[in-house]
Protein backbone atom coordinates (compact mmCIF):
# COMPACT_ATOMS: atom_id res chain seq x y z
CA UNK A 1 0.00 0.00 0.00
CA UNK A 2 1.46 3.37 -0.91
CA UNK A 3 1.44 6.59 1.10
CA UNK A 4 -1.22 8.23 -1.06
CA UNK A 5 -3.73 5.43 -0.38
CA UNK A 6 -2.93 5.47 3.33
CA UNK A 7 -3.67 9.19 3.56
CA UNK A 8 -6.87 8.83 1.60
CA UNK A 9 -8.03 5.93 3.76
CA UNK A 10 -7.14 7.66 7.06
CA UNK A 11 -4.92 4.74 8.09
CA UNK A 12 -2.19 7.13 9.20
CA UNK A 13 -4.14 7.77 12.41
CA UNK A 14 -3.36 4.23 13.56
CA UNK A 15 0.36 5.06 13.68
CA UNK A 16 0.04 7.51 16.57
CA UNK A 17 -0.86 6.63 20.14
CA UNK A 18 -4.34 7.61 21.16
CA UNK A 19 -4.43 10.60 23.56
CA UNK A 20 -5.95 8.48 26.35
CA UNK A 21 -2.85 6.25 26.33
CA UNK A 22 -0.54 9.06 27.50
CA UNK A 23 -1.85 9.24 31.09
CA UNK A 24 -1.27 5.49 31.42
CA UNK A 25 2.29 5.96 30.14
CA UNK A 26 2.89 8.50 32.91
CA UNK A 27 1.35 6.14 35.48
CA UNK A 28 3.59 3.32 34.25
CA UNK A 29 6.70 5.47 34.70
CA UNK A 30 5.62 6.31 38.27
CA UNK A 31 4.85 2.65 39.04
CA UNK A 32 8.23 1.55 37.65
CA UNK A 33 10.00 4.12 39.87
CA UNK A 34 8.07 2.73 42.84
CA UNK A 35 9.02 -0.78 41.73
CA UNK A 36 12.70 0.19 41.90
CA UNK A 37 12.16 1.54 45.41
CA UNK A 38 10.36 -1.69 46.35
CA UNK A 39 13.40 -3.67 45.24
CA UNK A 40 15.68 -1.63 47.52
CA UNK A 41 13.14 -2.01 50.33
CA UNK A 42 13.15 -5.78 49.81
CA UNK A 43 16.93 -5.86 50.25
CA UNK A 44 16.72 -3.82 53.46
CA UNK A 45 13.82 -5.80 54.94
CA UNK A 46 15.42 -9.14 54.07
CA UNK A 47 18.66 -8.25 55.82
CA UNK A 48 16.81 -6.76 58.78
CA UNK A 49 14.55 -9.82 59.06
CA UNK A 50 17.55 -12.15 58.94
CA UNK A 51 19.29 -10.36 61.82
CA UNK A 52 16.02 -10.03 63.73
CA UNK A 53 15.43 -13.77 63.58
CA UNK A 54 19.09 -14.44 64.33
CA UNK A 55 19.02 -12.45 67.59
CA UNK A 56 15.36 -12.83 68.64
CA UNK A 57 14.80 -16.42 67.57
CA UNK A 58 11.67 -15.83 65.44
CA UNK A 59 10.95 -13.59 62.48
CA UNK A 60 9.24 -10.24 62.99
CA UNK A 61 5.50 -10.68 62.30
CA UNK A 62 5.08 -7.07 61.11
CA UNK A 63 7.75 -7.55 58.45
CA UNK A 64 6.08 -10.79 57.38
CA UNK A 65 2.71 -9.03 56.97
CA UNK A 66 4.27 -6.11 55.14
CA UNK A 67 6.24 -8.52 52.94
CA UNK A 68 3.03 -10.27 51.90
CA UNK A 69 1.45 -6.92 50.99
CA UNK A 70 4.61 -5.89 49.13
CA UNK A 71 4.57 -9.14 47.16
CA UNK A 72 0.93 -8.54 46.21
CA UNK A 73 1.76 -4.94 45.19
CA UNK A 74 4.64 -6.20 43.02
CA UNK A 75 2.24 -8.54 41.27
CA UNK A 76 -0.27 -5.74 40.71
CA UNK A 77 2.47 -3.41 39.41
CA UNK A 78 3.75 -5.96 36.91
CA UNK A 79 0.24 -6.74 35.66
CA UNK A 80 -0.52 -3.03 35.23
CA UNK A 81 2.73 -2.23 33.41
CA UNK A 82 2.27 -5.15 31.02
CA UNK A 83 -1.40 -4.27 30.32
CA UNK A 84 -2.69 -7.47 31.91
CA UNK A 85 -4.82 -5.41 34.30
CA UNK A 86 -6.27 -1.90 33.96
CA UNK A 87 -6.42 -1.24 37.72
CA UNK A 88 -3.43 0.91 38.65
CA UNK A 89 -1.65 -0.20 41.84
CA UNK A 90 -0.69 1.97 44.82
CA UNK A 91 -0.11 5.02 44.80
CA UNK A 92 -3.07 5.32 42.41
CA UNK A 93 -5.25 2.99 44.48
CA UNK A 94 -5.28 1.58 48.01
CA UNK A 95 -2.37 -0.40 49.40
CA UNK A 96 -3.02 -4.17 49.11
CA UNK A 97 -4.86 -5.59 52.09
CA UNK A 98 -3.57 -8.95 53.31
CA UNK A 99 -5.89 -10.95 55.53
CA UNK A 100 -4.34 -13.28 58.06
CA UNK A 101 -5.31 -16.92 57.87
Amino acid sequence: MDVKNMVENDEVENYHPKPRKWPRAIFIVVVLCCYGFAEALLWFLSIFQFFWSLFKGNPNSYIIEFGLALAKWNSQAIKYCLFVDDQAPFPFSNWPNIKKK
